[in-house]
């Protein structure tokens, strides 16, 4: 009764705001008059301020409609604006937002937020999470809405923050991404009983606070869990992963699906001194001979040298360290440059810097000066685009154009100030 006395009263707004739109403002004014006043009375906010911005009355009535739009939008039923705020607040926040970014990147955001390009929409969902950065205040609604698709909630969840996340109780809709399901209010109540996305979402909350508890839970079930939740839940160990977490990670290199085994090799090479590192060093020095004997110490000792063929054993590690042994018809490198590709994308950026102790600049000059070069920087570059790494971010932006021929720097210069563009597009 409540819900259709609520339904009857927003259509008689809309009714009475879409009247005045098409017959014209100075022909009708008294009912625009009295909905302002009403309204500004059951919302607490000032319609008649909101109208007198604009000197011209069809901007004002724009404005009016929009502001009412938008409160639709949030599910803010005109009763409920009267709630204490200190009780409907949301919580502090635990990821920086995007206001951080320069203007032109969240403009990017809020255009594919907007735009209904699908893949654009999920490539800015990808960049988001992987960034550990939560979406502004304003564009909540839009990405909460775009959780129609069932599809896209997995990472929509990811860059929701705990404003999102409560802010969804106020919609229906929206109750997929709630963190304050009524019947679901504990973590381990939404872990238990919950749907996917309420347990992704009590996952999530709990990594950030106590990392041990949240990666043994994901433990205890995750050999029983179908493909979709096993390749969505194991990226949440990269908030505080650490050492503690390689055993588990260790053993996800020999399931099944590839997908999670990558996942799984990226994570691994997030953590210093892990085996899974110790063993792309190793398959490098089939590559570089010196490093299976001493640190290379100069260009000569760098050299590198094709090797004939890599045994079974080898072959069939580098498939469960999350390599792609195979190379695709497609590809028009050998099978030697294939497998040199694959081995570079699985040493981290941090091990060159560290281990040879040379800049990213230098590492990227031995590079150009090699007859792999484009192997080797092509891969280093989608490390870059992946993870950010500040120092190799810098020097691929100031290679001159001629060097960058036959590179892909893809959505690279998305990661980068307003002036470091521009220096960049100079430099080319």
């Amino acid at each position: 009764m409540i819900e259709n006395q609520t339904n009857q009263h927003r259509q008689a707004v809309w009714e009475t705001l879409y009247s005045n739109a098409l017959i014209g403002t100075d022909k009708n004014t008294t009912s625009w008059t009295a909905l302002s006043a009403q309204l500004s009375l059951q919302t607490g906010l000032d319609f008649e301020a909101i109208k007198s911005q604009s000197t011209h009355a069809a901007s004002a009535l724009l404005r009016q409609i929009s502001t009412w739009g938008k409160l639709i939008q949030v599910h803010l039923e005109p009763e409920k604006t009267h709630l204490d705020t200190n009780t409907i607040a949301p919580p502090p926040e635990t990821l920086n937002s995007t206001e951080q970014l320069c203007a032109e990147t969240q403009t990017c955001i809020e255009q594919a937020l907007q735009d209904g390009d699908t893949i654009l929409f999920l490539i800015v969902l990808e960049q988001l999470q992987k960034a550990q950065l939560r979406l502004k205040k304003e564009l909540l609604p839009l990405a909460l809405n775009a959780g129609k698709q069932v599809a896209f909630r997995i990472l929509i969840l990811h860059v929701l923050g705990e404003t999102g996340m409560w802010l969804a109780q106020f919609n229906p809709q929206w109750a997929w991404a709630s963190s304050n399901t009524s019947n679901l209010a504990s973590i381990d109540e939404r872990w238990e009983n919950g749907n996917f996305e309420q347990r992704l979402n009590a996952i999530s909350k709990e990594r950030s606070t106590d990392a041990a508890k949240a990666r043994t839970r994901l433990v205890a079930e995750f050999s029983k869990m179908p493909l979709q939740e096993r390749t969505s839940l194991l990226p949440v160990l990269k908030t505080n992963i650490n050492g503690e977490d390689e055993e588990f990670l260790e053993n996800c290199l020999k399931d099944r699906s590839k997908e999670v085994r990558q996942i799984a090799g990226q994570l691994l090479m997030l953590i210093p001194n892990s085996q899974y590192i110790t063993r792309g060093e190793q398959r490098l020095a089939l590559f570089i001979p010196a490093l299976a004997t001493h640190l290379p110490n100069s260009r000569l000792d760098w050299e590198i040298v094709m090797p004939k063929e890599w045994t079974k054993e080898q072959l069939q590690q580098a498939k469960s360290d999350g390599l792609d042994i195979v190379r695709p018809t497609y590809e028009q490198i050998g099978e030697s440059g294939w497998l040199l590709q694959e081995t570079l994308k699985f040493v981290p950026l941090s091990w060159w810097l560290e281990k040879s102790a040379k800049s990213a600049q230098q590492l990227i000059d031995w590079a150009l000066a090699t007859d792999w070069s484009k192997i080797i920087l092509n891969s280093w570059l989608e490390q870059t685009r992946n993870t950010q790494q500040p120092d190799f971010l810098q020097a691929f932006l100031q290679l001159p154009g001629k060097k960058t021929r036959g590179l892909y720097f893809g959505n690279l210069l998305s990661f980068c100030d307003t002036k470091s563009k521009e220096d960049f597009y100079l430099i080319k």
